[in-house]
């Protein structure tokens, strides 16, 4: 699987219409767009509303959680992390989105 490696939240969308990822991995605080507008702006198309969103940030504060998960949001890992459960959250959402196809 390819991986596309991006700075900003507006460069984000543009390589998702671009080029269909199946999961995308932001982090909360980009320029352009945040963590929480891109997928909030994916949601609006068809296309992508099944298309895993995880946020993974610094940011562990329960007010910044929730408002993750509630806006479109699928996962949300905080910092520091164990690279083993990233790639072990990426594989089942993953799984998820195939077993929805």
């Amino acid at each position: 699987m390819p991986k596309i490696l991006v700075a900003d939240g507006r460069e984000t969308l543009q390589q998702v219409w671009d080029n269909a990822p199946d999961l995308v991995l932001l982090d909360l605080s980009m320029p352009g767009m945040d963590g929480i507008e891109v997928p909030e702006s994916l949601r609006q198309d068809t296309r992508y509303q099944s298309l895993p969103v995880l946020l993974l940030t610094a940011s562990d504060e329960t007010e910044d959680r929730v408002r993750g998960l509630n806006t479109s949001a699928d996962d949300y890992i905080t910092k520091p992390f164990k690279i083993e459960e990233v790639v072990a959250r990426i594989r089942e959402h993953l799984r998820i989105q195939t077993l929805q196809k």
